[in-house]
């Protein structure tokens, strides 16, 4: 009888997960569609209005060439959010080969430590050599730049990006000392448009999630509220 017991919980937890799964894959998929024809519409408008902008800039005064500066950023910031739903709704890899993502992490540091300098803080980079593996080099290199960034922007301090060989698998970590989630905001992360920063559209986490997944990994989120946040990337080793 307790077996029989245990048995119906475990099957209603598997259909629970199944069902969420479903639903999640559904949203995924029309949120992909509208994505892809939504951006392209949008995008070409924008780049009308940010060539006219720049025009006016020349003859501008001073006071209103700083309002169109601003109008500019605020224009790239929209560029940048249609890239996201455009990454979002095209995940595949563009070139796959094998590569060594050790020389990745250090083009990464390149490019964000000075950002980590930015925000007060130390971006620590440490890899073991040939760390092979099979994907898209320029998506993975997007994915790191998008968790170091996030870490970065939680108030951390320190950030470590650290890969490492694991028996028969590649695991590339992202860790830091910042703010941290709860268990609610932990569940929910990759979540359709949900982020934990007030102005950002949750699109840069999915795009993350899609392209791991796409290149046959896995990503693993543990965190404590006040104590930081550990992002694992697992990938099959290539030889």
């Amino acid at each position: 009888m307790a077996m029989a017991y245990v048995l119906l919980i475990e099957h209603m937890i598997a259909y629970s997960k199944m069902v969420h799964q479903m639903q999640v894959t559904e949203k995924l998929t029309l949120v992909s569609a509208l994505a892809a024809s939504v951006a392209h519409e949008v995008r070409n408008p924008m780049t009308v209005v940010r060539g006219f902008l720049q025009l006016m800039q020349k003859t501008a005064q001073e006071a209103h060439s700083r309002h169109i500066t601003i109008a500019i950023r605020e224009l790239d910031r929209m560029e940048m959010i249609i890239s996201d739903y455009l990454n979002f709704a095209h995940p595949e890899m563009e070139q796959v080969e094998v590569f060594d993502a050790k020389k990745l992490l250090d083009s990464v540091g390149v490019l964000m430590i000075p950002y980590a300098m930015m925000h007060n803080a130390k971006l620590v980079i440490r890899g073991e050599d040939y760390l092979l593996v099979l994907g898209d080099p320029d998506k993975l290199k997007q994915v790191l730049i998008n968790l170091v960034k996030n870490a970065l922007e939680s108030g951390a301090t320190e950030v470590l990006l650290v890969g490492t060989i694991q028996k028969s698998v590649i695991q590339l970590v992202v860790e830091d000392n910042g703010s941290g989630m709860n268990r609610e905001e932990l569940k929910r992360l990759g979540s359709p448009f949900y982020s934990t920063k007030a102005n950002g559209t949750g699109l840069g986490l999915m795009v993350t999630f899609r392209i791991v997944r796409a290149m046959g990994g896995s990503l693993d989120f543990s965190s404590q509220q006040g104590a930081g946040t550990r992002a694992v990337m697992t990938f099959p080793c290539s030889e």
